[in-house]
């Protein structure tokens, strides 16, 4: 029993380590829902729900907070790796064994069951990383939830960035240097000043800016326009770092299942359904620019009905309604915020939205738990090209995003990409 015991453990080890090779060179590392029945996924710093998933290398008291829903309703074996990226989010030649210390994959033990809700889930939670599993490289890492002892069947992946911090970042997001784009495109201008000394940065140094934490219009593998002793300056004026600037977030809030709150016109249960319709949207192209806040993207789950959100909060079916008189000639109108992770086209996805010719606009749907949330209506003109948010919510240099700015330094001899830094900036007024 021993000896088969001990074989047993080798495959899955070797099978756990087979499923990251051929996972990592399969595809390119996006966050993404891969099981429809996982809903509301959230990896974030516990100090800071909004801030990038980051982590301090050789701290043991730095971890994320991670969680999610099951909505299959058992309680069920999962389990959680990392996966190391390039600073492009393609695999690095790393092994498992080669940036953790200690465990290399664990298991997920707190979970707790939804408590007389109309539609039951389970809840998970972890910290990551666990205490017997640390890191011992920089970089990217691609979380990475299974089942227990199927690696394959992989449930959601999410980005992280473990940093070892060797610089420093500052700058300004202004409006566009282009005179063209200087009233629809922002530009994202700053400095790298280093606390140590980096061969080449020139050719060695690359850098990542994420608009309001989306993954899919990110300006990457940017370089230094010119190197002043250990500052590396990125104050471009043709383009390289400049972003379309969308429109400040719209907004809803199903925190009450028992009244309509913000945006929501009526909120209705029905039988074991709660359905929100959202107060109808009209495009916002071709007005003016109107400041409001908003948390850039972001979704917190919550509900003032009960007690505990995590595991009493309701699961909302909300509706949506774009109205446009004509439908799009190509391409397809999506739902978009952090709640919805890199949507599938190939698989489909319940916040893609469909045009209806009698009620001239277009409608989508898609289940939420309860909670305040950001959205906007995105338009992808083809499945691998970013989304456009200048048919439905316009492109307005006074928009107040925030800008992520990520700082890779490939060491010459080594096979891996270091993150020396991290840095947000954010649009202020009159920039």
């Amino acid at each position: 029993m021993y000896i088969s015991t001990i074989k047993k453990v080798l495959l899955f080890g070797l099978a756990l380590l087979l499923s990251v090779k051929l996972f990592s060179q399969s595809q390119t590392g996006y966050t993404r829902i891969l099981d429809k029945f996982i809903k509301t996924v959230e990896v974030h710093n516990p100090n800071d729900p909004f801030a990038p998933a980051t982590l301090t290398l050789n701290n043991s008291q730095s971890q994320l907070n991670v969680s999610f829903d099951d909505l299959r309703g058992s309680i069920m074996r999962y389990a959680y790796t990392a996966i190391h990226c390039n600073n492009d989010w393609t695999p690095s030649r790393l092994w498992p064994n080669e940036y953790f210390s200690g465990l290399t994959e664990d298991r997920i033990n707190n979970s707790k069951s939804s408590f007389s809700t109309r539609l039951a889930y389970t809840h998970y939670t972890f910290q990551f990383p666990g205490t017997s599993m640390q890191f011992t490289r920089s970089g990217n890492y691609l979380l990475k939830v299974y089942e227990d002892g199927r690696p394959d069947n992989v449930l959601f992946t999410y980005r992280i960035y473990v940093v070892e911090t060797m610089a420093s970042i500052n700058g300004t997001v202004k409006k566009s240097s282009s005179v063209e784009q200087r009233d629809k495109s922002q530009e994202v201008d700053f400095k790298v000043s280093t606390a140590s000394y980096l061969i080449d940065p020139r050719s060695n140094v690359k850098v990542t800016i994420l608009q309001n934490g989306r993954e899919d219009n990110a300006i990457s593998g940017l370089k230094p326009k010119q190197i002043m002793g250990s500052v590396l300056d990125y104050d471009y004026d043709t383009g390289e770092n400049s972003f379309e600037a969308g429109n400040e977030f719209r907004r809803f809030n199903t925190s009450s299942v028992r009244n309509a709150m913000d945006h929501v016109s009526s909120i209705v249960v029905t039988g074991d359904t709660c359905n929100a319709l959202i107060v109808p949207d009209k495009t916002r192209a071709f007005g003016n620019y109107i400041s409001e806040k908003d948390v850039n993207g972001n979704f917190i789950p919550n509900t003032i009905d009960y007690q505990n959100t995590d595991t009493e909060g309701e699961y909302v079916k909300v509706k949506f309604f774009l109205g446009l008189t004509m439908p799009i000639a190509h391409g397809k109108l999506v739902v978009s915020g952090r709640f919805n992770h890199q949507v599938d086209f190939a698989q489909g996805s319940e916040f893609l939205m469909h045009y209806n010719p009698a009620l001239k606009g277009y409608i989508g749907e898609g289940l939420l738990k309860q909670g305040y949330y950001d959205y906007q209506y995105l338009y992808y003109p083809e499945p691998q090209k970013p989304g456009l948010t200048s048919l439905a919510e316009g492109d307005f240099s006074d928009t107040q995003n925030e800008y992520q700015i990520f700082v890779y330094y490939h060491k010459p001899g080594e096979v891996y990409d270091r993150l020396i830094g991290v840095g947000i900036i954010n649009k202020t007024t009159g920039n």
